[in-house]
């Protein structure tokens, strides 16, 4: 494996020293290369060359794109590039060291807290964290009945998503339950959600609100969302909603695509305003 594996990537929460200090045990040779940049997965007779990263942030929060090729010709050359930068190696100490120093990458902070480490007096400016930094998830919701244990998560998420919103603005704290092992959704994401009414037949989309608390459904494999959102903003009509879009978000307003992708920039400027108040301070 050839990776970026120093002190300071380790303090950065860039590179985990316990997963490489696993793999080492395990028999696999780790190198380090400083100004690595490349992500370069070789593999006998495929490679895959693309964006991303190994880790969570990769796989929940950013858009990323990779081409996997099963060309012979393009498989050696992969190989050919990891091998010819393997040049320095790292041993077990180092590794148990790197272990040492490894810090978990910081989230992105609420707005009004100061980041990680960071004293009150010394916090940023609210205009320094503006809400279109965060990510946007684009949610496709339907309506249905919450079971007792969704509800009992809905509740204390509830609560904790009400202890993190500025008490001197009227927000609303809604909740929304999401299937997965793993949640993808981080306190201070945004997401804008279309939401479908079974009964009604009816389809609107809610105005764009922030994750203010997470919290798994007890024995599921589903977590509770809470977020929150201006009190005075209106839900929009479907149809409203894509005519402000003007050709945007194609595949979320459209019959077709997933349950939930990533807004790119221009359709996360084009959605918070929409809504008035952009940077309202929510929490």
């Amino acid at each position: 494996m050839l990776t970026r594996c120093d002190l300071k990537s380790a303090r950065a929460g860039q590179v985990s020293g316990k997963d490489l200090l696993a793999w080492h045990k395990r028999g696999v040779r780790i190198f380090t290369l400083q100004s690595l940049h490349a992500k370069v997965f070789a593999f006998s007779g495929a490679a895959l060359i693309g964006s991303s990263n190994a880790s969570e942030t990769s796989r929940d929060r950013l858009l990323e794109a990779g081409v996997w090729s099963t060309d012979k010709a393009m498989a050696a050359a992969a190989w050919q590039f990891v091998e010819t930068h393997c040049l320095e190696e790292v041993d077990e100490h180092f590794l148990a060291e790197l272990a040492e120093a490894y810090r978990p990458p910081t989230t992105y902070p609420l707005q009004g807290e100061p980041r990680p480490g960071q004293a009150a007096a010394d916090k940023p400016k609210t205009s320094e964290r503006e809400q279109d930094e965060a990510p946007l998830h684009l949610l496709r919701l339907y309506t249905a009945t919450y079971s007792a244990a969704q509800e009992s998560a809905s509740e204390k998420a509830e609560a904790q998503g009400r202890a993190r919103v500025n008490a001197s603005v009227r927000a609303e704290i809604n909740t929304f339950v999401w299937p997965g092992a793993r949640c993808r959704f981080q306190v201070g994401d945004l997401v804008l959600a279309r939401s479908t009414d079974r009964k009604a037949a009816e389809e609107t989309v809610e105005p764009w609100a922030r994750v203010v608390a997470t919290r798994k459904v007890r024995g599921k494999d589903e977590h509770v969302i809470a977020t929150a959102t201006i009190k005075s903003w209106d839900e929009m009509p479907l149809d409203e909603f894509r005519a402000a879009m003007d050709g945007l978000l194609d595949n979320f307003l459209g019959e077709g695509g997933g349950r939930s992708r990533m807004a790119n920039a221009e359709e996360r400027r084009a959605i918070l305003a929409v809504w008035r108040h952009r940077k309202a301070r929510l929490i």
